[in-house]
């Protein structure tokens, strides 16, 4: 069995897309501290033992996907979006879509609902695998001291079209509870938010702002759609929240419940707007970060850090190899 795997890394954006970040570059980043034949795109003198393709699929992936294949190497596929209207950004020809799921060996997803449902997809029927890859926490951070001075302020961060099912907690908590909450998302999106939610900061995202934020913000309100998309959604968010030591309000839906109640933390789900009332204080965050000193919480965030998934990702490669 070979045990020094040549991997390249194929995003469908840069690391400032979450997506791109959770599926490529925190598995790169991790993968290249200890082996050095992994890489971002294409290289021409460098036919890779696995060629990991995130969402877009271009004619020069799909020739080095064809040389891959020649070279008895393995086809990844991955996806963490579903529908149309999510993937619009990254459609490809048609064509050119079918003759690459072609040669795909195996399509990685990051959650079991999801698996599930393009096990039923006549599109993707014929990849051999679907195989679940976690997402790593994002903003990952080992927050030692749970109980740091913050801000007894709220916030919400991400692509500004996922703020839809948040907006009425925020819009409860800002002018029913007169507690301010912060919001930053895409720049291109700044303004339509702030005529949605007039009440609310209103930041451009960066990545290390946004990590500030967690750190020094107590609370964050993260809501799914309550439908098929929803349902497929996974729990980063939540877990980049806790990482950082912010508690995360959730909504009634299956990652996030799911996750909390193994957690102990079935809390911080969010069942009706008038919780909020005995939930935005003080006494409720402590309670909260107690909790989060029992082991079945920190063994579950260990086991989701970068370098446990980049482990694990490329242990299941190894596995697979050759194809």
């Amino acid at each position: 069995m070979k045990n020094n795997l040549v991997i390249s890394f194929n995003p469908a954006g840069d690391k400032n897309v979450a997506s791109s970040r959770l599926r490529c570059f925190y598995l790169y980043h991790e993968l290249q501290k200890i082996h050095e034949r992994t890489f971002i795109g294409i290289k021409k003198d460098l036919i890779p033992d696995i060629l990991f393709v995130q969402k877009k699929i271009t004619k020069e992936l799909y020739d080095y996907a064809v040389d891959v294949k020649s070279n008895y190497g393995i086809v990844v596929f991955d996806i963490d979006d579903y529908g149309d209207r999510a993937l619009a950004w990254v459609k490809s020809d048609a064509g050119l879509f079918t003759e690459f799921i072609k040669l795909c060996d195996i399509l990685t997803v990051d959650t079991v609902n999801r698996a599930n449902i393009y096990r039923k997809s006549e599109q993707y029927k014929n990849i051999p695998e679907i195989i679940v890859v976690p997402d790593p926490i994002d903003y990952f951070y080992v927050a030692n001291n749970l109980n740091i001075q913050r801000k007894n302020e709220g916030f919400w961060f991400g692509n500004a079209p996922n703020i839809t099912p948040s907006i009425p907690s925020i819009n409860f908590i800002t002018d029913s509870l007169n507690n301010i909450i912060t919001v930053m998302t895409n720049k291109k999106y700044l303004d339509a938010v702030k005529q949605i939610l007039p009440n609310v900061n209103v930041l451009e995202w960066s990545y290390n702002e946004c990590s500030y934020k967690l750190r020094s913000l107590e609370y964050t309100v993260l809501f799914h759609a309550n439908d098929i998309e929803g349902s497929q959604k996974s729990n980063n968010k939540m877990l980049a929240c806790l990482s950082n030591g912010n508690i995360p309000f959730l909504s009634d839906t299956s990652a996030y419940k799911e996750t909390a109640i193994f957690m102990g933390l079935e809390d911080l789900i969010i069942y009706d707007l008038s919780d909020y009332k005995n939930k935005i204080n003080k006494n409720f965050f402590e309670s909260i970060r107690l909790k989060m000193k029992n082991d079945v919480y920190k063994d579950y965030m260990e086991k989701l850090s970068p370098p446990f998934i980049a482990n694990e990702f490329y242990t299941l490669m190894l596995d697979k190899y050759p194809f």
